[in-house]
């Protein structure tokens, strides 16, 4: 049905008009262009498999010289298509029975093919080492996400969520982004532990060090800076025991700045300034390291040795936060997909709940030795 609209639109457009400008009537005459028109068909069934399926084998995004390659395989196969099966089938004389018949097997051969595949799919990852993972635990997301309290583009203002020993008087704010809110299973196991109240601000595409980003989509910089200024109200009137700020600091870098490091330190010192004196424990956590594949699928291609080497986030640190940096927690020679028994990422982004509840313990010890939890 989505695609019904553009259609009859287009239709109705061509339709409207009894006589086109010149240009754009040499530019339909155009042979290029008549030949793009004869293959647009299976030019459109041949895109989508030729562009993804590269992707889940090499378990990444592709590069750009990589999508040309593939654009232009795509063009190939739908040259060959339109010229081997379209055309002898359009100027076949074929009977109506053979149509028939023909259109049953063909419908017979699908379905089979389809159980096929349905009965073999599996939600369970299993290595050759026996390690076996199911997929739907690995890509689950934190519970922020299921109780709309990670809120999302367009949205300037959070609910009242709170985790960990609820009620507690000691308070603990975590804001941010998503990388914020990749931490919530740390912090939520470790609020029950230590007994404090944990507070959820956190959007997407909203790091917690104030950065201007580069407008694109959905995302405006107008709603984050509405967002911030918010949560920085909201952190005043609680006056929480310990903020804990974090983001991904691997957005586009806007015009104006030389390097990552300058634009992201001014976004830090300004999210400090507006948190002073709202809490005697100011704290950044450094972005966690970055996956160059899509960690899920890149195991599950079974070749695991693609899937490590994630690339260690510099940690970016101003004057005034105390300082956290969990890249030794998740790397030593490498920073590898699995550690131990548990995936490490969820995405090419973002820590499994799995993981982020295994590092609770080295957490407690950061917080501890920042004077946040009382020494044991």
């Amino acid at each position: 049905m989505a695609a019904l609209v553009p259609v009859i639109a287009t239709a109705i457009s061509i339709a409207a008009v009894h006589s086109w400008p010149r240009i754009l009537s040499s530019i339909g005459n155009n042979r290029f262009v008549q030949w793009l028109g004869a293959i647009s068909y299976p030019l459109y069934l041949w895109h989508w498999p030729l562009l993804v399926i590269p992707v889940v084998y090499f378990g990444r995004s592709l590069h750009i010289y990589e999508r040309f390659l593939c654009v232009l395989a795509t063009l190939l196969f739908a040259h060959l298509t339109h010229r081997f099966v379209e055309e002898p089938l359009r100027h076949a004389q074929l009977q109506p029975r053979t149509i028939v018949r023909g259109g049953a097997l063909a419908t017979v051969f699908a379905l089979t093919i389809s159980l096929g595949i349905y009965s073999s799919s599996s939600d369970l990852i299993t290595l050759p080492d026996g390690k076996a993972f199911s997929l739907t635990e690995v890509m689950r997301k934190p519970i922020v996400y299921e109780d709309g309290c990670h809120v999302n583009n367009g949205e300037t203002t959070s609910p009242n969520c709170r985790y960990g020993n609820v009620g507690s008087r000691r308070k603990i704010v975590l804001f941010g982004d998503s990388h914020a809110a990749q931490w919530m299973p740390t912090l939520d196991k470790l609020g029950r532990e230590k007994d404090f109240e944990l507070i959820s601000l956190t959007k997407s595409a909203c790091p917690g060090p104030s950065v201007v980003k580069v407008d694109t989509g959905e995302y405006k910089n107008a709603d984050c800076s509405a967002w911030r200024s918010y949560a920085f109200n909201r952190i005043k009137q609680i006056q929480p025991d310990a903020i804990l700020v974090a983001g991904m600091q691997y957005f586009d870098i806007p015009s104006g700045y030389t390097d990552r490091a300058s634009w992201w330190r001014e976004g830090e010192r300004k999210t400090y300034l507006a948190l002073k004196g709202s809490s005697d424990h100011i704290v950044y956590v450094s972005d966690t390291p970055h996956p160059i594949r899509d960690i899920p699928s890149c195991i599950a291609a079974g070749k695991l040795e693609r899937c490590n080497g994630s690339q260690r986030s510099i940690p970016y640190f101003s004057p005034g936060y105390q300082q956290i940096n969990p890249t030794s927690w998740l790397c030593a020679r490498t920073c590898p997909a699995i550690i131990g028994s548990i995936v490490v990422y969820r995405d090419s982004s973002h820590l499994t709940v799995a993981m982020a509840r295994a590092l609770s313990v080295k957490m407690d010890v950061a917080l501890t030795r920042l004077g946040i939890f009382n020494a044991a």
